[in-house]
């Protein structure tokens, strides 16, 4: 899953920057948690991976 988010954030260095593997982090707690305890559906989920590309975005 980190490699998908990171093409996606085009944050490909989570391996070897910290930052950045704890941003992936973070997203692919949120969507787990999206999943088990919230019961998002996909569409939610994707809206919510698309919130957050926004707001990464923002802050470049």
């Amino acid at each position: 899953m980190p490699r998908i988010l990171g093409e996606k954030f085009g944050a490909m260095d989570y391996e070897f920057n910290l930052a950045t593997f704890w941003l992936l982090d973070v997203i692919i707690q949120a969507l787990q948690k999206a999943q088990d305890v919230y019961q998002m559906s996909q569409k939610s989920q994707k809206t919510l991976v698309a919130w957050f590309n926004y707001l990464f975005d923002l802050i470049k």
